[in-house]
């Protein structure tokens, strides 16, 4: 794995909280594979119901905010594995 692929990954973390964060379920869609599974507090399956699941989830605030801090890529071939800290604050 090089540098380039692993900036890849971070601008995929990156492109789902601004999705988040400006509501916007296509950069949120984008940052995922197709038939992509997430597993979040409250939810786990696939990325076609995660998007209304979440959609439904912010309309109850008025805004949220999205922190990334230690981010870690481990990768051998074609295949990686990222961790991501993150703090998010929601407001309604």
């Amino acid at each position: 794995m090089d540098e380039a692929d692993r900036r890849e990954i971070h601008q995929c973390v990156l492109r789902y909280c601004r999705g988040i964060d400006r509501l916007d379920m296509d950069l949120v869609r984008s940052a995922y594979h197709p038939g992509g599974i997430d597993h979040h507090t409250g939810f786990s399956g696939p990325i076609e119901e995660f998007i209304p699941w979440v959609s439904g989830a912010l309309s109850q605030f008025d805004g949220t905010m999205h922190f990334i801090g230690n981010h870690f890529i481990e990768g051998n071939g074609d295949v990686a594995v990222s961790e991501t800290y993150g703090n998010a604050i929601h407001w309604g």
